[in-house]
């Protein structure tokens, strides 16, 4: 994605909010690393990890 894209976006502040959520340092460091791809295989992998996240939280109502 363009960097003017991204400005646009206000990318960088998206990002600086959600890495306030973050439990810990490490997801705060892989959070302030995030960029856009359009790389499909990868989009579909990020998808289904989240997809699996949500369902042992939904399932347990907590974090393992």
């Amino acid at each position: 994605m363009k960097e003017t894209s991204l400005k646009v976006l206000e990318y960088d502040k998206i990002i600086k909010l959600l890495s306030i959520k973050a439990g810990s340092s490490l997801g705060k460091e892989k959070i302030l690393n995030l960029k856009p791809t359009n790389d499909s295989k990868l989009i579909e992998q990020s998808l289904n990890e989240t997809a699996e996240a949500l369902s042992i939280i939904t399932a347990t109502e907590n974090i393992p």
